[in-house]
């Protein structure tokens, strides 16, 4: 059983090209279908406005689907999402389009 007070893992997404996902670790070894949690994204205000772009979900028909999430250059954009977001289609993998502007909030999924 898990403590009710989980950690995450921060990460500060750095480049622009994609980076892997694997057990709530970015960067590294690609991950797996159903091994990490979303927790939550924040992305600083910035003169262009940065693009993340996650991989790793699915539309309803079962597709592989995309998730972008746009910031602004006026105020920071925060994405909470009301509980962990779980890779159920494949390998999460974040590929933002501004280096050092981008948290990720991660853990690994442990299971029911």
């Amino acid at each position: 059983m898990r403590p009710g007070l989980d950690y995450v893992h921060a990460t500060l997404l750095q480049g622009t090209a994609a980076l892997n996902c694997a057990a709530g670790i970015i960067g590294g070894a690609a991950g797996k279908a159903r091994d990490t949690e979303l927790i939550g994204i924040d992305i600083a205000k910035n003169a262009t406005a940065a693009v993340l772009t996650i991989a790793g979900l699915a539309d309803s028909s079962g597709a592989a689907a995309s998730w972008m999430i746009n910031g602004l250059t006026s105020a920071d954009m925060e994405v909470l999402v009301p509980y962990p977001l779980l890779n159920e289609f494949g390998a999460f993998t974040f590929t933002p389009s501004v280096a050092g502007v981008i948290w990720v909030f991660t853990r690994p999924y442990i299971g029911p």
